[in-house]
């Protein structure tokens, strides 16, 4: 069964909450990458996270299987 991007996003959150930031799926946007087809989660409110939390570096969050 392939899942949308959406999907995915709440499955990840379905849980817990992000260890970067402790928001849930409404706390995050899908983001694709382009060309390989993985996708990764992005919090929409950065500036809500203090020092040592998340950054814009898509290493830090977490990535799809594709």
């Amino acid at each position: 069964m392939k899942e949308t991007p959406s999907e995915w996003l709440e499955r990840l959150f379905e849980f817990e909450n992000c260890d970067e930031c402790g928001g849930g799926a409404d706390d995050h946007e899908v983001c694709l990458v382009p060309g390989i087809g993985n996708y990764f989660a992005r919090c929409k409110h950065p500036e809500a996270v203090a020092d040592g939390g998340i950054t814009k570096r898509p290493s830090r969050y977490l990535i799809s299987g594709g």
